[in-house]
């Protein structure tokens, strides 16, 4: 059988370059621009991705000494620390130097905390008809539907996020120290690491675990925990409504569609409003009986909104500038 070849060290340049992006990526300013930057240069080569992980190891080790007096690694910690230490000796780093440089990163990325009366503040918008993924300097994923903004603001305690308005997919980065929390306007949705869904609508916040379990927290009342598989709906001065998800249904978004069972028609336009430059109102009242069954394919929401209004035999007409559903 033929032996495995070790895999190389990497080189003392891109060990530097790995912390130097390492303190870049702690730190509070570190924009959208900085972390697509990192991404490619992350993924520059094998080499670049084992430097990269080689100081985060070491950033993890020297972050927990500065929270606790008396450490206590475990055997597969030491060996871990051993082999770095190692492997960087052997071509001339200092393991104490890279750990020194890292912690000096630290003080400034706290320095720069402390010395900001707030956190700063990032707004990551997507446009009508887009959706975008962004990449958190935590490592956290958000994948924004059409229409939506979310705000984003970190601090060294707590990592804050508003849902303005629309639609998103919270995948989170776990860190204990550090909870992660999305207000939506009408609750708190609190998480360590895991992965949910928003759908802020006008009237009620729909949430969704797909992973893990989540706190929702609403007017100071008593939180309640809710967990992977259901859904949990936020209405106006009351409880939230625990449910099984119907993730079919409700992340079908992520694949540029749309699933209504049973829904009343006002409903579904009000969803396929958000994919329209040119929104359309339902005024005529003996149209609110309709219900939809269905999937529609909001790629094209144009043509989506022509194929709802030709199976129900819906057309529409313009009303003093504004675009009205009415009967053929």
């Amino acid at each position: 059988m033929e032996q495995q070849k070790p895999t190389a060290s990497p080189s003392d340049q891109l060990l530097l370059e790995a912390t130097e992006w390492m303190a870049k990526l702690e730190a509070s300013d570190c924009s959208a621009t900085d972390q697509r930057a990192f991404l490619n240069w992350v993924n520059t080569s094998d080499e670049h991705r084992q430097a990269y992980q080689e100081v985060k190891e070491v950033w993890e080790f020297t972050s927990a000494l500065e929270h606790v007096d008396g450490i206590e690694l475990d055997e597969p910690q030491i060996d871990r620390l051993d082999k770095r230490k190692s492997a960087w000796s052997s071509h001339g780093l200092s393991f104490a130097g890279i750990a020194a440089s890292l912690l000096l990163a630290t003080c400034i990325v706290l320095f720069h905390f402390t010395a900001s009366e707030q956190p700063a503040k990032q707004s990551y918008i997507s446009a009508v008809g887009q959706i975008e993924e962004v990449l958190l300097a935590d490592g956290s994923r958000l994948t924004l539907s059409t229409n939506t903004r979310v705000d984003v603001s970190y601090s060294d305690s707590k990592r804050e996020l508003s849902l303005v308005k629309g639609e998103a997919y919270f995948d989170v980065a776990k860190d204990k120290q550090r909870p992660f929390v999305v207000n939506t306007g009408n609750g708190e949705v609190r998480a360590v690491g895991t992965a949910f869904n928003i759908n802020r609508e006008l009237s009620r916040t729909v949430v969704t675990i797909t992973e893990g379990i989540v706190a929702i927290e609403k007017n100071g009342m008593q939180a309640v925990e809710v967990e992977a598989d259901y859904s949990a709906v936020i209405g106006r001065g009351q409880l939230p409504l625990v449910r099984l998800a119907d993730e079919e249904r409700e992340l079908a978004w992520m694949q540029q569609q749309l699933v209504y069972r049973d829904t009343p028609l006002r409903e579904v336009l009000n969803g396929l409003n958000r994919y329209l430059h040119q929104p359309v109102k339902l005024e005529d009242s003996s149209l609110a009986g309709i219900r939809v069954n269905g999937t529609l394919d909001v790629s094209d929401p144009q043509q989506a909104l022509e194929v709802l209004l030709d199976s129900y035999e819906l057309t529409t007409l313009y009303n003093g500038g504004t675009r009205v559903v009415a009967k053929l």
